[in-house]
Order: C-alpha cells, then structure tokens, then sequence
C-alpha cells in the first residue's frame, strides 16, 4: 500500500482540521508513536488503498523566530514540511485576510524544503457564500500564479474534501511512477555502455 505524508497548513479557524477529521470514517486511533499533531488514514483512491500522513500545520509553526518558540517546536515544524509529499494550504472563503497569508506560506515550504513540493490552495468554507470575501477567481488565479491547482471545499458539508485528497494522491502516485521509470532507464542506459572485453 502507498503511504504518503500531507500537511495541511493555513490561519487558525480555515478548517484544516475538520479537512482532515472528514476523513475520519476509516481513521487509525492507535498512533503508532506518531506525534499528536498526526492524522493516520486510510483513502481508496481509484480502487486502490493509500496511508496518509495528515500534519495540521498552524501559522505559529511558520514563525520559527518567535520568542519562547520551543526548540523542539522548531524542529517539529521543519521536520513536517521536510517530509511533507504534498500541502494543501487552506483559506477561508469567507475572510479575505486568510487568503492573504497564502503567498507567505508558500515562500516558507519552498523554503525549507529546497524544492517546489506538490500544492493545492483550498478554498474552504464554500458552503458559507452569503458571506463570501474571496471570489473563487480569486483562488484559481492565485493558484494558477504559483503552478499550483485549485479547489473549493467545504468541511461542514464534506464537498470536494474526498476529491482535494484523491486529487494529491493521484499526483504523488504519478511521480512515483516517473521516478521508478527513470531508475529502470538509467539502469537500461548504463548496461548499454557496459563492454565486455
């Protein structure tokens, strides 16, 4: 079975975590010495079964220099985004200030993981349009800014939550695939300049 590990991270009060406990109906209870701070459930994504590490990650976990900050804080969050195969980052479509923050929390994971990991900005919150302060367009092109895909969710209702998930681990099973071939063709090219004397 697949495993994969995916940190959900925005402002305190987006829904990141009611994200993660939609996918409750086939979570694990025994923790298995993971940190707290860890969700462990099991998805089917296109009939087959995948492990997902869900880390729910706070703005204070972004903010390494902040006083009184625990060094073991620090290294918690370092070691979270360093192992993260993906992220959803999430918003509240009902607070534009949310949404704001999105840019600064991309530029901290690019960061500390020294690459471009897989991303989804989440829209959360659709249900509550009444009191929208971020269009989807909004969303979509923010996303389409930074290479990224988009999509709107709502963890009241559980609409789109299940597809935000398949959606990554889709794209993580992709990569897998690549990299595997790249190991047989690198493998291939390498016994083609093999010569026995």
């Amino acid at each position: 079975m697949d495993s994969f590990t995916v940190n959900l991270v925005g402002v305190r009060g987006v829904g990141r975590s009611s994200l993660a406990q939609q996918l409750s109906v086939n979570f694990i209870d025994d923790n298995f010495g993971i940190p707290e701070a860890c969700l462990l459930t099991i998805v089917v994504v296109d009939t087959l079964p995948c492990l997902l590490y869900l880390y729910v990650l706070a703005e204070d976990y972004f903010d390494n220099d902040r006083p009184g900050m625990s060094i073991h804080l620090k290294e918690f969050h370092r070691k979270s985004i360093e192992k993260g195969n993906g992220f959803l980052l999430v918003y509240s479509v009902t607070s534009r200030a949310t949404f704001e923050r999105l840019e600064y929390f991309h530029q901290r994971i690019v960061h500390t993981k020294g690459n471009i990991p897989r991303i989804i900005f989440v829209g959360n919150k659709s249900d509550r349009n009444f009191s929208r302060e971020v269009s989807k367009v909004g969303g979509e092109q923010l996303a389409a800014q930074f290479g990224s895909s988009f999509i709107e969710t709502s963890a009241k209702t559980a609409q789109n939550v299940d597809a935000a998930f398949a959606d990554l681990v889709r794209d993580f099973r992709a990569q897998k695939r690549d990299e595997e071939r790249n190991v047989v063709d690198r493998k291939a090219e390498r016994k083609k300049r093999c010569i026995i004397l």
